[in-house]
């Protein structure tokens, strides 16, 4: 009988570190047996409260290396079950509600770099620093992204996007004719890949079916779309329970 340190192997790690890992060709597969997605606001709340918070630490610390504990995940690498996908696809034996829901505040946030850019102006700045910032807001936006979706190679010049977590009956592949996405979450994230590309304001929910999972997802992405678009809002803080988050560390004029 093996020991349980030679089947799991316990590690501290970043959401986009772990998303990222196999040169970005690393998905997730809900098994059948979990439960479909359905965290409630006050879940959600907790972990968002959980996120500013140890930023406020990190800030305190100065220490970049410093983590904020959001909770455990099992994680078991999967045989090849997708004939056209070739990354890592790790089962997820517990944190499926965690990952789906840093999965959607990562697409928010992705939606919110956007926005903000396309309504701020930085004709008025120094070259210098308008590269700068310029870089430092596509590294970021691509960092959000990449906690979504992720990219297999298909030749040496080019690769396909895949959907971060998939669950039974959906597919990963390297052409849109190959890749197959039955879950809500499959054909949100394939949708969210879509959307990143093109010149659309906000993500839109329309295009999708009307399943019980599929509005859990969207009732989610809406509420956190009003937490995260509400960064800057005093009084919406004064509401909320992040007692060790001072907005006048965030706020920024506008």
């Amino acid at each position: 009988m093996k020991k349980a340190d030679e089947l799991f192997k316990a590690t501290a790690s970043t959401p986009l570190a772990l998303a990222t890992q196999n040169n970005n060709a690393m998905g997730y597969f809900i098994p059948e047996y979990q439960r479909d997605y359905d965290w409630s606001k006050e879940n959600i709340e907790r972990l968002y409260f959980d996120i500013l918070n140890g930023f406020c630490r990190l800030r305190d610390s100065n220490d970049a290396s410093a983590y904020t504990f959001l909770g455990t995940i099992i994680l078991v690498q999967q045989q090849a079950s997708e004939p056209e996908f070739d990354g890592v696809s790790l089962e997820v034996i517990d944190g499926q509600q965690r990952i789906t829901t840093l999965t959607l505040i990562a697409c928010v946030l992705c939606e919110l770099i956007k926005h903000q850019t396309e309504r701020t102006g930085f004709s008025t700045l120094k070259e210098k620093t308008r590269k700068w910032l310029e870089d430092e807001i596509g590294y970021w936006r691509m960092a959000m992204y990449s906690c979504a979706v992720g990219s297999q190679s298909v030749d040496v010049t080019s690769s396909y996007p895949f959907a971060r977590i998939i669950r039974e009956g959906d597919s990963r592949g390297k052409t849109h004719f190959n890749s197959e996405y039955r879950s809500s979450i499959g054909k949100i994230l394939e949708e969210f890949s879509k959307y990143f590309k093109e010149k659309k304001d906000e993500f839109s929910f329309e295009q999708f079916d009307n399943s019980e999972s599929t509005k859990k997802i969207r009732d989610n992405y809406t509420f956190l779309r009003q937490l995260i678009f509400g960064l800057n809002d005093k009084e919406w803080y004064e509401d909320t329970d992040c007692e060790l988050f001072d907005i006048d560390w965030l706020y920024r004029s506008q």
